[in-house]
């Protein structure tokens, strides 16, 4: 039987040996401060920021990769005061965790070290409450201890203005974790797409297997004939059956499709959302997606294709959870501005609310992640190209519908993107031309 002390140090080790395959220490740093642990005491990574081996960005993007550490974005979110009381000041600073909400008995913690399981152990005992820990930047709980542990110097009394804003913060807290709550109760995928996530996830799935499922949806069965006909494949002979139209499209392409399709039986079912416009736009983004991955010479830009197309699927989320507030919202918003606009008056953008949704569906990481980082994607730790490539074609598909003028001067707000992937101006707007066309022959 293994002691506690066995498995804490198991633990260390396992973390330790994490770093070195990822290639950020090597084994002689790692033994350098498991020396000094063993005579000193401490945490195996910050005594390896301490030797200067790491440094705090490194240990973040490392975590973020990992499975099973989910991740948040502490700047999205308005933090309620009073959860700040939760957690003592100098525990806080001392360990790199911000409280972000508390839901019943369960404290949401943003840790810059959510492996940590001994801080973890220690705040459960401080507050009473379970813990769950996500990963933050330190920059970005450097910056929530900067704006909700300020101490109040005024010698006067409360000020107005402060007590006012305090006021609204804790209404938007009270929104927010009832918005979270509702997002995350939004409705699953329907189960023959579940079936096909999971038979297309094992090496053993035959295409025969797969068609065998998808064939039982009526709704997908069409998407997927319709696809396979589609003069985007050029294909001799017409397709009239669903396992042609498997065996022809290929893996990526079928569940690409499947995916489409539930989406688009999910949004036809809202009440208070433009389905119809959100996926038309969606649609022209994807496309636009899969002209830019073809010219940088993705072969089958599926994945891609599906990103795109899911990657404002936050909308579709947030006007689900709150649809009287985000109704108030001008409907001629959209990119940055809209989610500029949707964080002041919801404290999450689609962008963040997407993420929530995606992971709640289980999709796969390069989907989620440019859901996530599309709007920005210098900020993207994995999957930087694809959202670099759906921020582009989704600039498109903003000038495709709000009638503008897409010249190459159009493109220079979206250079740091154009940057990620080596292109100018001028190729944005000659793909940008390229997909016009393309959507206008299908």
């Amino acid at each position: 039987m293994n002691t506690p002390g066995a498995i804490k140090t198991h633990k260390r080790k396992r973390i330790g040996e994490l770093l070195i395959q990822a290639g950020i220490i090597d084994h002689a740093q790692l033994q350098h401060a498991l020396k000094i642990q063993k005579q000193e005491g401490g945490k195996t990574v910050e005594l390896l920021i301490r030797l200067g081996y790491i440094d705090k960005e490194s240990v973040s993007k490392f975590l973020s990769t990992q499975p099973g550490t989910p991740s948040i974005e502490l700047a999205n979110y308005t933090i309620c005061p009073e959860i700040c009381k939760l957690i003592p000041r100098d525990f806080a600073v001392e360990n790199e965790l911000f409280p972000i909400d508390k839901l019943g008995k369960l404290l949401t913690v943003g840790m810059a070290f959510p492996l940590d399981l001994e801080t973890i152990q220690k705040l459960e005992e401080i507050t009473g409450l379970k813990v769950k820990a996500l990963l933050c930047r330190p920059d970005d709980i450097k910056d929530a201890f900067n704006q909700y542990y300020r101490h109040d110097t005024s010698a006067d009394g409360p000020d107005p203005e402060a007590a006012a804003k305090l006021k609204e913060a804790l209404t938007r807290l009270e929104d927010i974790g009832a918005l979270l709550r509702k997002i995350d109760a939004l409705p699953t995928l329907p189960k023959t797409v579940q079936r096909a996530q999971e038979a297309a996830s094992s090496p053993y799935t035959a295409m025969t297997d797969i068609a065998a499922i998808v064939s039982e949806d009526p709704a997908i069965s069409a998407a997927l004939l319709k696809l396979s006909n589609s003069s985007a494949y050029g294909f001799r002979s017409q397709v009239t059956d669903v396992k042609t139209a498997v065996t022809l499209l290929g893996l990526k392409e079928t569940c690409s499709t499947v995916m489409s399709s539930a989406i688009i039986d999910l949004t036809e079912k809202s009440k208070v959302f433009d389905h119809e416009r959100f996926w038309t736009e969606s649609m022209f983004c994807a496309s636009a997606a899969r002209q830019i991955a073809v010219a940088r010479g993705e072969q089958k830009p599926s994945a891609i294709f599906t990103a795109a197309l899911l990657s404002d699927i936050g909308r579709f989320a947030l006007a689900e959870a709150a649809p009287e507030r985000y109704a108030k919202l001008d409907k001629a918003l959209a990119g940055p501005a809209l989610k500029d606009a949707e964080e002041e008056l919801l404290g999450i953008g689609h962008p963040e609310a997407g993420y929530v949704l995606a992971t709640h569906w289980s999709l796969p990481d390069q989907i989620t992640k440019v859901i996530r980082f599309h709007e920005n994607p210098k900020r993207a730790t994995a999957y930087k190209d694809f959202s670099a490539i759906v921020n582009i074609a989704a600039r498109m598909a903003e000038f495709q519908f709000s009638g503008q003028e897409a010249g190459e001067e159009q493109f220079e707000s979206s250079s740091e993107s154009l940057d990620i992937l080596g292109l100018s101006s001028q190729d944005a707007a000659r793909l940008y031309a390229d997909t016009v066309k393309a959507v206008t022959e299908d």
